[in-house]
């Protein structure tokens, strides 16, 4: 480990005549690579329903085009991403249901389907309502949900620490310059 990610933990460092003294860290810093904060309760309320937006002139019925879904692991914590790829604009509501995470998209017809991914997670998708429903059973991790555009997409990013006796990692981005 280098002496820039060492200060960045907030490692005291000691020079001594056999070299550098580096006692455990005390505790966890703030730029390691955090969980994403919790998905608030649902709502019931249609105002909480966000946009998804979508190529200029996309008119028409709106089914599901793809469901992709990747993985990464950082040492001890696993970064895990769900994307829905839409055919036309659409609204969603997203919010956690015990150990996962709950979408509905209303006006999207897609197929039900049940996966279980990389990560050990259950995905399933089902005709709920006008729209479809996702589940997303992330066990402890942490989920994020946001949209992308171009074409219109909604992705849940669930960052999960698999080994909590064990720091996260430093985040990169935070490290101070060399």
């Amino acid at each position: 480990m280098g002496l820039d990610a060492l200060r960045a933990l907030g490692v005291p460092l000691t020079e001594t005549p056999q070299g550098l003294s580096v006692p455990a860290p005390a505790g966890i810093p703030a730029a390691t690579l955090p969980p994403s904060p919790d998905l608030p309760p649902p709502s019931q309320d249609p105002a909480t329903l966000r946009p998804v937006a979508a190529p200029a002139g996309a008119t028409g019925p709106n089914p599901l085009r793809s469901v992709r879904h990747s993985r990464a692991l950082y040492r001890t914590v696993e970064v895990q991403r769900v994307v829905l790829e839409l055919s036309a604009p659409s609204l969603y509501q997203a919010g956690p249901q015990g150990q996962s995470v709950r979408l509905w998209l209303p006006g999207v017809a897609a197929a039900p389907q049940t996966e279980l991914l990389p990560s050990g997670d259950l995905l399933s998708l089902s005709s709920a309502a006008g729209g479809t429903q996702l589940d997303l059973q992330t066990g402890p991790g942490k989920s994020r949900v946001f949209t992308l555009e171009n074409p219109p997409r909604v992705v849940i990013d669930t960052v999960t620490h698999l080994d909590t006796r064990v720091p996260p990692p430093v985040d990169p981005a935070n490290l101070p310059p060399a």
